[in-house]
């Protein structure tokens, strides 16, 4: 199976009892009245836009933190993080219990625009919308098959974008109601990658086209307002083999993972035009970054450079600024650490949120340095702005046996609410389980 078809795994949100407040609220952009296509009026004010700042109570120092034993909690029952004093919950319980266990998610975020919803499947492979606060029930996406994977409107709370067959498809959540939007007729079969954003205002989005036997042959943007397939670039199998690819938030470029670590043509990541004309290389590594807001609302790539072979220091996290490319070195980290990013472009600029894991590389290991270290298992909010300052409010305790169990977080627009997937130390897709923390709250531990 392409690197770009897979689908992380977790459990289904069965019910939160700890109260996370929505977002704040803006006016849509000017484009999204346009974008309703005759199926339901976007709300007048649907999403949060201000900058967050309650993240100023938790632990923001780089002491060590060591890990410390906690058996694994009962679900819906909320806990304090034994080492951050953070709230957390376990949403999830064990498999079959309730509607099921759910072990595929959103994989470009879990929450809608203003945090009144949050959508998987449960085990049966209904795509099943949970009402927030509270994760509560909502309804079962019946129309919607198992193996679509839709994806939130950036404005518009109501409302999903999916592909299926050739056609990209909206459908309102309020009335049920649902339309084709454009029919890719040059392709057997479109798709959006892992880590395939919309554009900010819900107009642009890159898609892979296919040909009859499943093999992508183009990748390009499409404009949803214009109903326009912007230029493309063709590939070939393997030099043109696509992990990953995501609009900027302005929907004017095109950063993609290509399926192979290096600097040439295809390899890396790089940046193209809408109309996929490169522009440069932002890191000769393929594992995905995050697109943030900087403080100065320019965009920028968010991304370690642990696989890097180009970077002097082997472990950085630096921000790359589009599409200039500046780069910024943003937290240092120990060589050791593998690190997923998450916080895209989200309404608190200035701030992405990070996990760890250790990965014994060969080399790593030096005298006199082992045990525990600063950052490590952790799930943390990193300032990026140069400074290295950290919010730090959990161990995750998800421990990686195959690459279906790597850590992956969500956060909402506003950044108040972090979920993340944790096997709590144990092997097999069965102990997997989706853990929420709420970060409006300060640590009580310092």
């Amino acid at each position: 199976m392409k690197k770009w078809a897979y689908v992380v795994t977790a459990y289904m949100v069965l019910g939160l009892i700890v109260y996370f407040a929505g977002g704040k609220n803006v006016a849509p952009p000017p484009c999204c009245s346009s974008l309703n296509m005759g199926i339901h009026n976007p709300v007048a004010e649907p999403v949060a836009g201000t900058v967050y700042t309650g993240l100023s109570g938790m632990p923001g120092d780089n002491q060590v933190r060591e890990q410390v034993g906690l058996p694994r909690p009962e679900p819906n029952i909320p806990f304090k993080d034994p080492v951050f004093g953070t709230t957390i919950l376990r949403l999830t319980g064990p498999a079959g219990a309730a509607d099921g266990a759910s072990r595929d998610y959103l994989t470009a975020n879990i929450f809608n625009a203003d945090s009144t919803h949050i959508l998987i499947k449960d085990g049966e492979g209904r795509w099943t919308l949970l009402d927030l606060p509270g994760f509560t029930f909502n309804k079962y996406l019946h129309d919607m098959k198992s193996d679509i994977i839709p994806r939130w409107h950036p404005v518009d709370p109501h409302l999903l974008y999916y592909f299926e067959g050739n056609n990209l498809y909206i459908k309102d959540l309020i009335t049920e109601k649902y339309k084709a939007l454009h029919s890719f007729t040059r392709f057997s079969r479109v798709t959006a990658t892992p880590e395939g954003r919309l554009s900010e205002d819900g107009s642009r989005i890159a898609v892979l086209g296919l040909d009859s036997k499943g093999s992508p042959e183009e990748l390009f943007t499409y404009d949803i307002k214009t109903k326009l397939e912007e230029p493309g670039l063709e590939l070939s199998d393997p030099s043109g083999e696509v992990q990953w690819a995501t609009v900027t938030p302005e929907g004017d470029y095109v950063i993609v993972g290509w399926g192979r670590q290096g600097t040439g043509e295809f390899e890396g990541t790089r940046l193209y035009t809408a109309a996929m004309k490169p522009v440069r290389r932002l890191i000769d590594t393929t594992h995905p970054g995050k697109i943030a807001h900087d403080l100065d609302g320019n965009h920028v790539y968010v991304v370690s450079s642990v696989d890097s072979k180009q970077r002097q220091n082997p472990n950085e996290i630096i921000k790359i600024t589009v599409p200039d490319g500046k780069e910024t070195v943003v937290q240092k980290l120990d060589c050791r650490f593998h690190v997923n990013i998450s916080g895209a472009a989200s309404g608190n600029r200035g701030w992405v949120v990070v996990s760890t894991r250790r990965n014994r590389k060969p080399g790593c290991e030096q005298p006199g340095k082992g045990g525990w270290h600063p950052h490590e298992g952790e799930i943390y909010a990193l300032k990026i702005d140069g400074s290295g300052s950290t919010r730090r409010f959990a161990h995750h305790r998800n421990i990686q046996s195959d690459p279906t169990q790597e850590t992956h977080i969500f956060v909402n627009r506003d950044m108040t609410l972090a979920a993340w997937n944790s096997n709590w130390g144990q092997t097999g897709p069965e102990a997997v389980d989706i853990y929420v923390a709420d970060l409006t709250k300060g640590s009580e531990k310092k």
